[in-house]
């Protein structure tokens, strides 16, 4: 699958070049600023993304031992150079660096399936899904907090959650399994939503929330 969207983005960029190059007088000059341009950023990112791999790595000392890096940790980082290439971030570049680093080591006797599907989240999500999730994390036993209550501790105004936290929260759980939702957690009841026309809008304005342990795992593979 990797090589198959590096092959699509190979070919983007031979499309792009052709069709600049058919623009009156100023195609060639056009073909060749954005033939350097796409080849130089690429490898800048790649570059620095690999240099703060390095200096994570560096810093955990006798804590990593390189010989245990085999065919899924580099398919892994096959697929991390493959996303940031691509990332204009520096900070969520630096994000995939670390959760390299987790899962190939406090994350490291986790399924490869699991382990990948991290780093696909983490191509997913903003700061804010993070926030999230750690806001989450932190909760004691037995507190659940509901849908107003998380939209204020990440500071999403109310006229915006609909928008920004309703997706979010279904992505958690929908897409990635990394919270539970539910009516009456705090008390105990934890009820499944039985209500045929429920919407996803309802769902999450009514429920309340609760990190699970593949989500702490998340978490701890951007530690």
């Amino acid at each position: 699958m990797a090589n198959e969207k590096t092959t699509v983005g190979t070919k983007m960029g031979a499309v792009v070049r052709t069709a600049l190059e058919a623009v009156p007088l100023v195609g060639g000059s056009l073909a060749t600023a954005w033939s350097e341009w796409d080849t130089n950023r690429r490898f800048a990112r790649i570059e620095s993304t690999v240099q703060h791999l390095a200096f994570r790595l560096a810093a955990l000392g006798d804590r990593f031992d390189a010989t245990t890096i085999g065919d899924e940790e580099l398919q892994l980082l096959e697929e991390v150079l493959r996303r940031v290439q691509i990332e204009h971030r520096e900070m969520k570049r630096q994000k995939f660096a670390q959760i390299l680093v987790g899962t190939w080591t406090s994350q490291r006797h986790r399924p490869f399936e699991e382990r990948m599907q991290h780093i696909r989240a983490l191509d997913e999500f903003s700061s804010l899904h993070i926030e999230i999730l750690q806001f989450l994390a932190k909760r004691t036993e037995g507190e659940y907090p509901g849908y107003s209550a998380i939209g204020d501790a990440v500071d999403v105004p109310p006229e915006d959650r609909d928008t920004v936290l309703v997706p979010a929260l279904d992505r958690f759980s929908s897409g990635y399994g990394y919270i539970k939702r539910a009516w009456g957690m705090a008390k105990g009841e934890g009820s499944v939503l039985f209500t045929k026309n429920l919407s996803v809008e309802g769902i999450a304005r009514k429920c309340e929330h609760t990190i699970t342990e593949a989500g702490r795992r998340f978490l701890d593979a951007l530690k």
